[in-house]
Order: C-alpha cells, then sequence, then structure tokens
C-alpha cells in the first residue's frame, strides 16, 4: 500500500481540526467546572466563592441555610448584606428563621427577625418557628418572637396543636405563663382530637397548670373526639386535686356524658378512684341514677 502527498495532507488536516476541538472543548469544561465551584463555595458557606445573584435576581441564600447551622453570626450578617433571601426554603419547607430557632440561637433569631423574616413560615409539618421554640424550650426565643407586632400566637400545626397546646404537652411552665400573658391566646383551641390545653394539661396531671388555665377562663364542659369533658379526663386518671378544682368552677356540669353515656362518676367507679369518687358524691348536684349507654347506672 502506498500513501501520497495529498493523502498525508489530507490526514495531517484531520488530525489538527480533532485536537482543536479537543482543547476548545478541555476549556469549556474547566469554564464550567471554576463556575460549579463557585456555586458551590457559596451553598457551602466557604469563604473563598463570591456572592452570585441567583436565576431570580436574589443573592444565592443556600449558604444562609450552612451559616445559621453553623452558629456563625458574621456569616449571616455578611450574607444578609449581600441580599440573601432571609425567607428562602429549603425541601422540608423550613426557612432560616426555623433552623436559628432549632439550634437556639437568639442573636441570629434577633438579626433575622430585624430583617423581617417571616415569623409566621409554616414548615412541611405546618410548624412555625413559634412552635418549635416552645418544643426546645427556647424560652428566650418564645420571647422574641413574641413582640414582633404579626406573629400568630395560635397558629395550627399538622396535628392542629397551638403553641399553647405543646407547651403544655412537653410541661414548660414558664413558656406556658408566658403565652397565657398575651392578650390574643386562645386558651379554648382545639387540636386534630378536639382536646383543648385543658384536656392535655388534665392528661399531663398538671394541676398548676389547670389551674393558670381556669384563672383565663378555660371552657370548663368542652368536649373532645370521645365527648369526654376536662372532668371526666380528670376522674379517669384519678387526679383528686384536679378533679375539686375544677368542680369549684361555676357551670360545671358534674353529669356530662361522654360518647358511650358514661358520667364522670360512671368512670371514677369503673377506675376504683375512691377519693375521686368520695370528692364527686359530695356535689349536690350529682346524679346516681344516671344510666350509660348499657342502661347502667354508677353503682351496678
Amino acid at each position: 500500500m502506498s500513501f501520497s502527498y495529498s493523502d498525508f495532507t489530507v490526514s495531517f488536516n484531520k488530525t489538527r481540526l480533532y485536537f482543536c476541538i479537543i482543547v476548545s472543548l478541555f476549556f469549556i469544561a474547566s469554564d464550567y467546572t471554576q463556575g460549579s465551584r463557585s456555586a458551590t463555595d457559596l451553598g457551602s458557606g466557604s469563604s473563598s466563592g463570591r456572592n452570585k445573584p441567583d436565576g431570580k435576581g436574589l443573592v444565592s441564600s443556600k449558604g444562609l441555610f450552612y451559616a445559621i447551622k453553623n452558629n456563625n453570626i458574621e456569616k449571616v450578617t455578611e450574607l444578609i448584606n449581600a441580599g440573601a433571601n432571609v425567607n428562602i426554603r429549603d425541601n422540608t419547607n423550613w426557612t432560616p428563621l426555623h433552623w436559628a430557632t432549632k439550634t437556639g440561637n437568639r442573636e441570629i433569631v434577633q438579626l433575622l427577625i430585624d430583617e423581617n423574616a417571616d415569623v409566621n413560615a409554616k414548615s412541611n409539618s405546618q410548624q412555625t418557628p413559634l412552635h418549635m421554640a416552645i418544643e426546645r424550650n427556647h424560652v428566650d426565643i418564645v420571647e422574641a418572637l413574641l413582640v414582633v407586632a404579626s406573629i400568630n400566637v395560635n397558629a395550627k400545626n399538622d396535628t392542629q396543636y397551638t403553641p399553647l397546646h405543646i407547651a403544655i404537652e412537653k410541661k414548660h411552665m414558664e413558656v406556658v405563663k408566658i403565652l397565657l400573658a398575651v392578650s390574643s391566646i386562645n386558651v379554648n383551641a382545639k387540636n386534630d382530637a378536639q382536646q383543648t390545653p385543658l384536656h392535655i394539661a388534665i392528661r399531663k396531671s398538671h394541676a398548676e397548670i389547670v389551674e393558670a388555665l381556669l384563672g383565663k377562663n378555660a371552657n370548663i364542659n368542652a368536649q373532645d373526639w370521645k365527648n369526654y369533658t376536662p372532668l371526666h379526663m380528670a376522674a379517669e386518671i384519678g387526679h383528686a386535686e384536679i378533679v375539686e378544682a375544677l368542680l369549684v368552677v361555676a357551670g360545671i356540669d358534674v353529669n356530662a356524658k361522654n360518647n358511650t353515656q358514661h358520667t364522670p362518676l360512671h368512670i371514677a367507679i369503673e377506675k376504683k378512684h375512691v377519693e375521686v369518687i368520695k370528692i364527686l358524691l359530695a356535689v349536690s348536684s350529682i346524679d346516681v341514677n344516671a344510666k350509660n349507654d348499657a342502661q347502667h347506672p354508677p353503682f351496678t
């Protein structure tokens, strides 16, 4: 086989063309990698990356989450000053304020509030920063959030718990007192089991919280999904002190019936709570002949 000069020229030109294409692709890839690295630096909070506007014209704010999680207020301040969105959401719909609340950093929380962070923003589970602060008993953050005029102190999460429900469930007495001092607090809000804060306080056997709620005119005859009143619940757990506290409230229905037509006396007798039985029998309006859905009176 033989090659002519023209064949060699064509072969050489093709090789040179391929080489130029490869070199061009290398530089394109290099530029893309450098751009990706800059974005990654910003997202991770790296000081080597400069803040660049995202597609919405805002500074990319991923680094804000990173800085908050690491309690780096200097970086948080830097990113906010550069235009980071203080209401950006992550994949669980947490905002920077949710994260700052979780970490318990009052200083960062206050910074975000001052930058008009949405104090009522809800996560996928419908939790507001206030719900989260109360769950973790971050009293100072609870106080900081409640100062904001737009705060919804009665916001409900996905189980219909208000901040007050949570504070009582967790037995955070100091937070309960703070919430009850808020004029707009709803002491009769119901969760998904139709329980009021009073129901929960009784279920948790917290006599002090029961007294505090009664002092705020909590509904003494509110019924949950089983038609249990607070007195039914107190009789069921056998808490004599709470039973006595409930009985002195004007308007209490001592003969209220649940969804099986049981009165508090039926329940106290079934549970063999002797002290509670004695207290109930001392009430002049008690009906010792009330019948349940099986047509049985309390004493059978």
